[in-house]
Parts: C-alpha cells; sequence; structure tokens
C-alpha cells in the first residue's frame, strides 16, 4: 500500500499565495466572484476557495481565470502586494515538495514575471 503523501507548508503557502493575487487581480477587474466564476465555469464558492488557498486547480483553470483577468497567467504569480519584484527568484524557494510538471511551469512562469511588467488588457 502506498504510503500518502504529506502535504508540504510551503505548498499551501504557495496556493495561499495565488489565490490572494487572484483576488487582487478580480477586484481590480471590477469583477465579482460571482462574475469570475461563470466565466470560468466554476461556482462563487470555489473561486472563494481559490482565493483563500483552500482549493487548488488545474493548469487548465488556471490559465482561464488568467483570461478573464485579461492578465498573462505569469501576472498571477507575482506576489499579491507591494511592487513587482524585478530581483530572480531562487530555484530553491520554490516549494521542493511539488510535482516536476508543477515546478517547471512555476520556474517558468517566474522567469516570464521578472522579465516584464503587467501586461496590458485586451480589448
Amino acid at each position: 500500500m502506498a504510503k500518502p503523501l504529506a502535504v508540504d507548508v510551503h505548498e499551501r503557502d504557495l496556493y495561499t499565495q495565488i489565490g490572494a493575487r487572484i483576488r487582487k487581480l478580480r477586484e481590480e477587474a471590477k469583477l465579482s466572484q460571482e462574475q469570475l466564476a461563470q466565466g470560468v465555469g466554476l461556482t462563487r464558492t470555489s473561486i472563494t476557495n481559490v482565493e483563500q488557498g483552500k482549493q487548488k486547480m488545474l493548469l487548465h483553470t488556471f490559465v482561464e481565470i488568467a483570461h478573464q483577468l485579461s492578465v498573462d497567467p505569469a501576472e498571477m504569480l507575482r506576489p499579491a502586494v507591494g511592487p513587482p519584484s524585478t530581483a530572480a527568484v531562487p530555484r530553491d524557494a520554490i516549494p521542493s515538495g511539488l510535482p516536476a510538471k508543477e515546478r517547471e511551469f512555476i520556474e517558468r512562469g517566474l522567469a516570464v514575471a521578472s522579465k516584464r511588467t503587467r501586461t496590458p488588457a485586451r480589448s
């Protein structure tokens, strides 16, 4: 019998930070949780849970949320508060307990995010 994976506290922090960023971007876009939920195909409760870091999301949902918020998905990986960082994010700052594909996705997103400022909203 396979031993269940322990949830790494850093993984929870990651989802909490991404959720806070999504909430900030949603509020900047002047969308309600209900409006974002309808655009993404989730319930309002799911959006609440995502914003609080209580619910993980699939990659295609992450990308669809970015689309609904008119931002590049990498923008959702920036810190939720404070100015955008221009410093490189050290590889060891990414939770080690993540699967390789998720880790690579985050590394690519952070690399892109560190090279740009916020993308203009779509027309």
